[in-house]
């Protein structure tokens, strides 16, 4: 008589180098929100240096956080606030690896905060984009310029 034995393998049991080719067609807001909290293995796989070289804050599609969708018209707190933590976890996910960070949403500010935070994560920055109707805080600025020491870009944009 021959027994079959079934093995069931878990997702978590994936090869991380498969992992992380899956986590590229992923969106931000999928890799934050989403595949970052299931399991340590996928933690660790989201925070691979190939998935964070470069950070764009206009990746995030409107209708996953509801924000308004009219170009410079002012998006309801929460969904400023949710953008901007999705911001913050992208930042910690990328461990540092960052080498292009563009800070454009149509429908959101980045204020001197969050231009401090994400300088103190991304020490190997190279490139920044920053939105051209954000009001950029000078000291803040100045105090992000501290962090990146191998930036050789900064761009803001003119509409």
């Amino acid at each position: 008589m021959n027994k079959k034995v079934s093995r069931s393998t878990s997702w978590s049991d994936l090869p991380h180098d498969i992992l992380v080719r899956i986590f590229m067609s992923l969106n931000l807001l999928d890799l934050v929100t989403g595949a970052f909290r299931t399991c340590r293995t996928w933690r660790a796989a989201c925070s691979d240096p190939s998935l964070w070289k470069k950070l764009d804050l206009n990746s995030v599609q409107l209708n996953m956080l509801s924000i308004a969708r009219r170009p410079f018209s002012m998006a309801d707190n929460r969904s400023c606030r949710m953008l901007l933590l999705v911001l913050c976890g992208a930042l910690n996910l990328s461990r540092g690896n960052l080498t292009c960070l563009m800070l454009i949403n149509f429908y959101v500010d980045v204020d001197g905060r969050e231009l401090i935070y994400a300088a103190q994560r991304s020490p190997k920055l190279k490139s920044l984009v920053l939105p051209p109707w954000s009001p950029l805080d000078m000291f803040a600025f100045e105090e992000a310029i501290k962090y990146w020491k191998e930036l050789e870009s900064v761009t803001a944009l003119y509409i």
